[in-house]
């Protein structure tokens, strides 16, 4: 019985540490390639008919860029939340798998103890 013990006690151990990955190297982010317009000089001041539409076109356009940079980061880190959850549910799935046969092998040790005090 003390063997049993002692293989169910290093089952626990091993598996504690099996399947424990490397740790992924880090990604690197895409910088930032937006560009806020400039003011321009009078803009206090009030700004004339040509000036105010270069700047509402300089202004949209960086809104443009940004837009797509935002998309761009959601959508990495949807793709990360998605893996995420798949390793989560495997790593439970796989504690609910051990769990019952820690459960098993303990029902067992029992079982044998019992039936040896019978003897």
């Amino acid at each position: 019985m003390k063997k049993l013990l002692s293989l169910a006690l290093a089952l626990t151990a091993f598996a504690a540490q099996a399947q424990t990955p490397a740790a992924a190297p880090a990604s690197a982010v895409p910088p930032l390639a937006c560009t806020a317009p400039p003011f321009p000089a009078n803009f206090d001041k009030g700004l004339n008919k040509k000036e105010s539409e270069g700047f509402n076109t300089a202004t949209k356009e960086y809104k443009k860029c940004m837009d797509s940079y935002f998309d761009a980061r959601k959508a990495v880190v949807d793709q990360h939340n998605a893996i995420s959850k798949a390793h989560a549910d495997a790593a439970q799935a796989a504690a609910k798998q051990f769990n019952g046969f820690v459960e098993t092998l303990n029902a067992r040790i029992a079982a044998q103890g019992a039936k040896k005090k019978g003897e």
